[in-house]
């Protein structure tokens, strides 16, 4: 199925449910903008843990060694290592 940037902007719900079962191409000006379907499980939840890995890996050891080193201070007044 083929519809307009416009159509797809006024009737979004309809073409999601749609989608579901065909593919919705939504052009804009005589080209195709893009492409609504159902998403792959496998490849929606690749996507949830790239987005995951990408939270952790922003972390370092040496963060986590200052917070701790701080609660320690905090907890005691100095901290043992």
């Amino acid at each position: 199925m083929i519809i307009t940037a416009t159509e797809a902007q006024n009737n979004l719900s309809k073409y999601y449910k749609i989608a579901e079962t065909e593919a919705v191409y939504i052009e804009r000006r005589g080209g195709y903008l893009l492409k609504l379907s159902r998403a792959d499980k496998t490849e929606y939840m690749k996507m949830k843990l790239e987005e995951l890995h990408g939270c952790f890996s922003k972390s370092s050891n040496s963060d986590f060694d200052q917070v701790k080193y701080e609660r320690l201070v905090e907890k005691h007044g100095s901290a043992k290592t």
